[in-house]
This record gives structure tokens, sequence and C-alpha cells, in this order.
């Protein structure tokens, strides 16, 4: 039987089109018997959290609530079911495998010649769209045909061929994999990176790149590794702190696909990601005008998508383009009311795609957005979001995100003057870092910064503290790059000298 969490999490992730499709295909494929399978799809769909005795209480009456694990089970299947036949008319991967499946069936009815024919066919689109594994597939089928046909001439005339044609396609898989090994093993890195910053880790990424036998795309032949080292190479620049060469790689994969419409068209999250790492790249360069050009380009790609996948592409797009973005304001400290509006929008798109959006994303978005509002003045709503965050089952995923919501925490009691509740989250928040392998120059300074402020909540001991805090943090390197998203020093610049936040982030830049 089907777990109860997949099936509600497969029900939490369809698009809307996803949805008006299943119901009709369950119509086409049950016929009238189709009323408890909805009934039971649109209870979990109403869901926030699954339910299953809130289900059974509901359906307590229906014969099916008897046997309700095997109904949960086949509605699992018939959710797959009409998820596979959505795809076939709009994805080419599954187009092919269905005409792999047709080259079986007519195999197996010694329809030969309709089988050559399809084979034709498929095959001509596989090579189109380097599908390398389904090649090799198509070419086991020409070799079965060809014995089985038992023609002398067809067998030494196309036997050769086929092995040819099979030897290239095991060297361009050989070559995707050592691309996506380069892929695994710097994700491994970069997430050993997000606990600790050290030569090590920085030892490592360098011996993976100079193990790898993969050095330019010059040496690569196919257009999806060539995208895949391209990629992997620009998060090693930029982890190694060279903007400049990631930018440069950055552009060559979006001329890549640029000058490769069809896969463009057929990989539209790979060239999203792409565009997402030039604005990566554009934004640690500081380059506000690129910014806005590439922002721009991003967010126009769902008008270039037609079809049932539009719905898709602009979750994909919103995912991409909120966070840096985000990150741009806060960064630039423009906390003001045009910034509010944009800040608004990602609000909405993020309640929009609540059930859909990553932990890590979603915790990424409402810690930039706790902090614009922060900047802005707008203490409450500000608070709202870091809640969100520390009252979060799944907060525990982004440790890092996490230590910076509880330090923001500290900043908004003491703006709000909570004093009391300072006192304590002040304790919870020492408590929870140390509680870490690690604990870093920025969090001793911040909890000391805040434990010293709540001993005396006169001007004069606040002034005292602030200019402390400002004069020993002048040369401060923090061990992580995460620490960048909260700048107290700026914050306590702004309270001593009577400014706004953004005035006195902007005076740093």
């Amino acid at each position: 039987m089907v777990a109860s969490d997949y099936l509600f999490e497969l029900i939490k992730s369809l698009t809307k089109n996803e949805k008006g499709y299943f119901k009709k295909y369950v119509q086409l494929y049950k016929g009238n018997n189709t009323t408890n399978y909805i009934q039971l799809f649109d209870a979990i769909e109403q869901q926030k959290a699954y339910d299953e005795k809130a289900l059974m209480q509901k359906f307590r009456d229906k014969v099916f609530a008897k046997r309700f694990a095997a109904t949960k089970s086949y509605l699992y299947e018939l959710l797959l079911k009409s998820l596979r036949s959505y795809y076939s008319e709009i994805n080419v991967e599954v187009q092919i495998a269905a005409m792999i499946h047709n080259i079986f069936i007519l195999y197996k009815k010694s329809m030969y010649g309709a089988a050559e024919k399809l084979i034709k066919r498929t095959e001509k689109l596989a090579l189109k769209y380097e599908l390398h594994y389904d090649l090799l597939k198509i070419y086991e089928w020409k070799s079965k045909i060809l014995v089985k046909k038992q023609n002398i001439k067809q067998l030494k005339e196309g036997a050769p061929d086929i092995i040819d044609a099979t030897k290239r396609m095991i060297c361009n898989i050989e070559e995707l994999a050592q691309a996506k090994a380069l892929t695994l093993n710097s994700a491994l890195t970069n997430i050993k990176s997000t606990i600790s910053k050290s030569s090590q880790i920085e030892y490592e990424m360098k011996a993976i790149w100079e193990n790898s036998k993969l050095k330019s795309t010059a040496s690569i032949n196919t257009f999806m590794a060539k995208y895949v080292f391209l990629t992997v190479a620009s998060n090693y620049q930029i982890s190694m702190g060279n903007v400049e060469k990631a930018y440069k790689l950055d552009k060559e994969n979006l001329e890549l696909f640029d000058a490769n419409v069809h896969f463009k068209e057929e990989h539209t999250r790979s060239y999203i990601t792409v565009l997402n790492n030039v604005l990566t790249s554009v934004y640690y360069l500081h380059d506000d005008k690129l910014l806005t050009v590439y922002l721009d380009r991003l967010k126009k790609v769902p008008q270039e998508i037609k079809g049932n996948l539009l719905e898709d592409i602009e979750f994909e797009v919103f995912q991409r383009y909120s966070s840096v973005e985000l990150k741009h304001l806060v960064d630039s400290g423009l906390f003001d009311n045009k910034s509010q509006k944009i800040v608004a929008q990602i609000e909405d798109n993020l309640e929009r795609y609540e059930s859909m959006i990553i932990t890590s994303l979603k915790m990424t978005l409402q810690y930039n957005i706790a902090y614009f509002y922060f900047g802005l003045g707008s203490f409450e709503r500000a608070l709202d979001y870091v809640n969100k965050i520390l009252n979060s089952s799944e907060s525990k995923n982004r440790q890092d995100i996490h230590t910076l919501a509880r330090i923001l925490n500290l900043m908004l009691h003491y703006e709000l003057e909570h004093y009391e509740l300072l006192e304590y989250a002040i304790k919870t928040a020492k408590y929870y870092i140390k509680a870490k392998s690690n604990l870093f120059q920025f969090e001793k300074n911040a909890l000391k910064l805040f434990k010293d402020l709540n001993k005396d909540n006169s001007k004069t001991h606040m002034l005292s503290v602030l200019n402390q805090y400002i004069d020993n943090n002048k040369s401060v390197r923090d061990q992580l790059e995460i620490f960048k998203s909260l700048d107290i020093r700026s914050w306590a610049i702004a309270k001593v000298e009577n400014k706004t936040l953004g005035e006195a982030v902007q005076k740093n830049l």
C-alpha cells in the first residue's frame, strides 16, 4: 500500500492544469465509477495537513471506507497514470518512452516493417534531443529485428552501423556521467561549506576539479554535458570568489541555449537555471543595470512558453528570481515604498505556491521578507515572519537561516521595547546556537551585544554599547557568507547617528 503522506504530497504538488486533467482522465478511464475517487481527491486536496481520522469520519457511510487503504492506493496509481498521460503530450522523453513501448508491441506481433518505420522516427527524435539511454534501447531493437528477419545482406550492412552508433552513445553517456559526477561531488562540498568554512573544504573543492577529465567545453561533444559542466563550473568559481570567471561561464551557457532553441523549449527549467546563475554572478558583481536586465529576462520566460506547462514554469521562475531580488533590495538598503510593492508581490506568490515550494527556499524568503520589513520599520510584520521560521518544525533543515532569525528576533524585541521578552529570547538563542557544532565570532558578538544592551534601557547606555560594537567590528571577517544577510553593524550605526537602516547600509556600500 502507498503511504498516506505520499498521496497527500502528490495531490498538493499538482498544478491547476494537472488537477483538471486528472478529473477528465478518471471520468474517461473509469466511466461512471468515478465518484469515490473524485470525492476522496477533493477531500485530501482541501486539507492543510493530512488527517486520516477526519477523512474516515467524512466518508463513514461510504462503502469504500471499509477498504480505505486500497482506495487510497488505487487513487495514487490513478494520479500517476493521469500524469503520465498528461506529460506524454508535452514532454519529448515521455513521448519517446511511449514510442519504444510501441516498438516492443509491434515486434511481439512480428510486424517488423512497421517496427522499423517507427524506429526511424523515434531515433531521429531521440538524436535531436540527445536522449542517449533511449537510443541504446532503439539500437537494441534494431539488432533484434535484424536477427529475426534473417536477411544476410541486411545483417552485413546494418550490423556495423548499429555497433558504431552504440559505441558513440556509450561515449556520450560517459561524458555526461563525468559532468554529473562533478555536480554531485561539488554539491556535497557546498553543503559542507554552509556548516563551516575552512581550508580543508576549499582543498576538497579544488581536488574535485583537478581530478576531473573535463576541463572545458572544447573537449565536450554534447549539449547536455556542456550545460551541466558550465553550470557546475560557474558554481565552483562563485564558491572560490572568482565572480568574473563565473559570469563568463554563465554567459557561455546562456549563449549555448540561445543557439539551440529546441533544447530551450524542451529543457525550460535548465534554461531558467542558467538565467538564475547569470543573475547570481551579476548580483555578486554589484552591477545593478545588468541585474535589472536579467531579472526582466527571467520574469518574461513564462511569456515564451505555450501549452500546459505554463503554471509550472511560472512557479519555477518565481523560485529563481524571488530570492535574488529580495537579497538585492535588503543588501542595497532599498527599504522604501517602491520596494515594498515588489516584496508584496513576492509575498502573494509565496502564499500561492506554499504547498509546492521547498522548505529551504521558503525559509530563505521568509527571512529576507522579515529583514526587509525590519529595515522598513514595520517591526510587528517582520516579527510575524521571524516567528514562522522559529515555529516551523522543518527549520532544522536550514540551521543557518534559523540562527539568523534568532538574532533578528533579538533586534526586533529590542526595537519594540519588549525588554522582558528580550531577556528570555537571549537565553533561548544562546542555547540554540551553542547546541550547534560551531559557534562563530559573529554569533558570539551578537549575543553579547544584546545581553549588554538589555542591562540598562537608558539612551546613554545604548549609545555606549552600540559605539563599542561598531568599533570592535570594523574589520571582522565572518566565517560564513550567510552572516552578510544580517548587517548588525549598519543597524548600530543607524541607531547612533539617528538614521534609517537604509541610509546606514547605503553609506557603507
